[in-house]
């Protein structure tokens, strides 16, 4: 993988780790909802279990790409 291909958190250092279990939800929620916003939807309006698929390992883009298809599919 090239620097070109990876995507950094806002506001994060590469190397920097969340400094709490609580940190790390909200990280990856950002992440999930950016990733969600880019598919042309709202993370508020959307239903979508996301505790249930960070809790799940879920990557953010896999998260966002599975509540997509949930709210296209209605």
């Amino acid at each position: 993988m090239t620097d070109a291909t990876v995507i950094a958190f806002p506001g994060h250092a590469p190397s920097s780790a969340p400094s709490s279990p609580a940190e790390a939800y909200r990280d990856w929620l950002s992440w999930a909802e950016c990733e969600f916003s880019i598919l042309g939807h709202d993370i508020a309006a959307s239903g979508f279990d996301w505790e249930a698929a960070y809790r799940d390992g879920l990557r953010p883009e896999a998260a966002a790409a599975q509540a997509a298809a949930q709210v296209e599919a209605g």
